[in-house]
């Protein structure tokens, strides 16, 4: 019985050795490895990815390897949920712009083999920004007075607002070079930049060119120099209007001469900036005698011309503002002109079919203009209707600087015949008077159609 046990025993140990022998052979199982391409600005943290596999699914636990080629990157990080490692490393200082290779390596386990990958990070040039203050200042405070703008000026670059130290920063005043200056360990710069010129207002160019880390960055202040002013000196502003009708409406062009003596004696000046003002009409008709300016600078012979249009009626004053150029001017003058202005009768221009069907609908356009100079006028439009033994109703309305739509929509067959239209202008404002048209329409029923019926037919 015994014996019997021992050769059955023998038996199954040599049937299950080729077994055995099997997942020997098999070994570790298979891994793959995905690195994910970086993308990133200079200066920016570095997150490197990869994601470990194992017969198709993540494998967690992963110890892994990393370095960049030609940097001093070389970092480990272990996978976790998913098969998922990643790590953010600081940006290194002497890593430049361009295309570097990711290699990422798995030494391997008992249950898992060894393996390797490659990726890419694409290292790109960082924006860059600047900001800072000024002030222009005078050396001495008193004549001879010599201004200069004191300026203080930071260069960061925007991926993690880093000074930018030793780099270049170019200062051009009204479109000449200035200067130029170096950044210091902060990325900041101070200087002192001469301005040779007369009062005035002028406009100071800050500029960082770019180099092979980071894009070129630019921007712009006013340089305002507030030194001794001209006292200038102008006519009362003349005020032409074609054919000498002073109407609403009309085109009319003011002028004046500007000289550095009253009486236009002295020098002309030029290049002054002024405002030419007039009366407007606000949004409701209405005038604002306070608006109404337009800004003009004088030309070569000293002239301020400005074309504009008449738009209230009543006593307009026309005059010169130079506020605008306080800086460099004194107004010596301080003229108007006063005249009067006849409001403008206007007059509506539309076009309307003889005819229309009911039911149906009439659509047209209507403007309305000034009588004199035939300009649109901005004003409300009512279109109203009289059926025969009706009273006038009202049956649309629009507003409009230019054409306005209407429709008179008669979803039914009635009342047939001579109807009237009539178009209001809504307006009785500072500028404009109020006007009104009527045309004749006639409405168009189709007749209805009966047939007699059709008496049977015996069949054979």
């Amino acid at each position: 019985m015994v014996a019997w046990i021992r050769r059955a025993l023998v038996l199954l140990l040599v049937l299950a050795a080729p077994f055995a022998s099997a997942s020997n052979d098999h070994g570790p199982a298979p891994v793959a490895i995905d690195v994910q391409h970086v993308i990133v600005a200079v200066g920016a943290p570095i997150q490197l990815r990869a994601k470990v596999s194992s017969l198709g699914s993540g494998y967690a636990g992963a110890h892994l390897q990393i370095a960049v080629a030609g940097t001093s990157i070389k970092v480990q990080a272990v996978s976790t949920v998913g098969g998922l490692a990643h790590i953010t490393v600081p940006y290194p200082n002497n890593l430049a712009v361009g295309q570097y290779a990711i290699g990422v390596s798995f030494a391997g386990d008992p249950s898992h083999r060894a393996a390797t990958a490659n990726g890419q990070l694409s290292v790109l040039k960082s924006a860059t920004s600047m900001g800072g203050a000024f002030s222009t200042i005078a050396i001495p405070p008193s004549a001879p007075t010599q201004w200069y703008e004191d300026v203080k000026v930071d260069l960061l670059r925007t991926t993690d607002n880093a000074g930018l130290a030793g780099r270049t920063v170019s200062f051009t005043l009204d479109g000449q070079d200035v200067g130029t200056a170096t950044t210091d360990a902060k990325g900041s710069v101070a200087v002192m930049i001469a301005v040779k010129k007369p009062s005035g207002i002028y406009k100071l160019r800050i500029e960082f060119a770019g180099d092979a880390l980071y894009s070129p960055y630019a921007f712009e202040e006013s340089v305002i120099v507030d030194g001794k002013k001209t006292t200038v000196y102008y006519d009362p502003p003349q005020v032409a209007v074609a054919g000498g009708s002073y109407v609403t409406g009309q085109d009319v062009t003011i002028s004046t001469k500007v000289t550095t003596a009253p009486n236009g004696q002295g020098s002309p000046v030029v290049g002054l900036h002024a405002l030419v003002c007039l009366p407007k009409l606000t949004d409701q008709g209405f005038a604002d005698r306070w608006g109404g300016c337009d800004e003009i600078v004088s030309d070569a012979q000293g002239y301020l011309v400005k074309k504009t249009t008449l738009q209230v009626g009543g006593r307009n004053r026309a005059y010169i503002d130079l506020n605008v150029d306080a800086i460099r001017y004194v107004d010596g003058s301080r003229h108007g002109t006063s005249f009067d202005v006849a409001k403008s009768p206007t007059k509506i221009v539309a076009s309307l079919p003889p005819t229309m069907h009911a039911p149906g609908h009439l659509d047209f356009e209507a403007r309305v203009v000034t009588a004199a100079t035939n300009k649109p006028v901005c004003t409300w439009l009512i279109f109203q209707t009289q059926p025969p033994g009706f009273p006038w109703g009202t049956v649309d309305q629009g507003f409009g600087c230019g054409p306005i739509k209407l429709r008179l929509g008669l979803p039914e067959a009635w009342n047939p015949g001579a109807w009237k239209v009539r178009l209001i202008v809504m307006t009785n404002n500072d500028g404009y008077f109020s006007s009104e048209a009527e045309f004749p329409l006639t409405v168009i029923v189709p007749p209805t159609l009966k047939t007699p019926p059709t008496p049977p037919v015996a069949r054979p």
